[in-house]
């Protein structure tokens, strides 16, 4: 059963998606666009972030509207990836959202120069800061935003953030 709440959370845990997320990454044909795409699924979840009036809504709560232009290729490359596959083995106890950061913070610790493979959470590496500085209790939203146009455009430059 899927949860919007992440449940019983621990280090261990965050090393063992970690963990699948590495294999993952191992096996891909295309190691950079695995990478990419878990990363850019992180920011286009994080990036429509949004207060008004003192109300917030979007951040990172798990939810993607593929129908929005800008995340245009972004649902061919998540089945690309099969990360899906890792979601499944946690989804009883972790966010959507959370598993999102997660993905992507082991997708970046893992494309870094100094990643050891024998010793991915030694101190001092970026797996291990990104696991011991992670926050969980992002909630899945369960319906998303119809807005369109809330990333800034890369076409427009800089101008548009």
């Amino acid at each position: 059963m899927l949860t919007t709440n992440t449940t019983a959370f621990d280090v261990d845990l965050y090393s063992t998606i970690s963990l699948e997320v590495f294999g993952q990454y191992e096996s891909a044909a295309d190691k950079a666009a695995y990478a990419a795409c878990l990363v850019r699924l992180a920011g286009h979840d994080f990036m429509d972030y949004r207060k008004v009036d003192g109300v917030t809504s979007g951040g990172s709560d798990g939810c993607i509207n593929f129908n929005d232009a800008d995340n245009a290729g972004l649902e061919s490359c998540l089945t690309a990836t099969n990360i899906q596959t890792i979601y499944d083995n946690h989804c009883d106890v972790v966010s959507l959202a959370d598993f999102i950061v997660i993905s992507s913070e082991a997708a970046i610790a893992r494309t870094a120069t100094k990643f050891d493979t024998n010793n991915a959470f030694v101190a001092g590496t970026l797996e291990d800061k990104f696991r011991q500085r992670f926050k969980s209790g992002r909630t899945t939203s369960e319906t998303c935003a119809s807005a369109t146009g809330l990333l800034p455009s890369g076409e427009a430059g800089c101008d548009d953030l």
